[in-house]
């Protein structure tokens, strides 16, 4: 089950924050505007970039230096519409144009993103 671990607002007037999501496995910051107080799924992967076949068949994510970026490896669960799954969470790339051609349903891949948004 997906749950908010921590809400840090940016701007509560405008209702711009970053919320730390857990599915009990895994753990990410995302930033929301408007936050509305629930999650909103798929989360969009912004700016995706190095997308490729992955080597292991395995859910991860791990932080890179950039505050909000992610190293993300899921399995891509609707090619056409860039849904990748990652436990519990679904994540939309915004470039579906960058998964490889050979890159099939069902099949996991490896990408970063600059940030990650609901």
């Amino acid at each position: 089950m997906i749950c908010i671990k921590k809400i840090e607002w940016l701007d509560y007037e405008t209702k711009e924050a970053e919320v730390v999501l857990t599915d009990g496995k895994f753990e990410f910051i995302v930033f929301s505007h408007p936050f509305e107080g629930s999650i909103e799924l798929p989360l969009g992967a912004l700016y995706a970039e190095n997308i490729k076949k992955a080597t292991k068949k395995e859910y991860f994510i791990q932080k890179t230096n950039n505050y909000y970026s992610y190293l993300i490896n899921g399995k891509l669960i609707n090619k056409a519409s860039g849904l990748v799954k990652l436990g519990e969470f679904t994540i939309e790339i915004d470039n579906i144009d960058l998964i490889p051609d050979e890159v099939m349903n069902g099949e996991y891949i490896s990408f970063e993103v600059v940030r990650l948004d609901m």
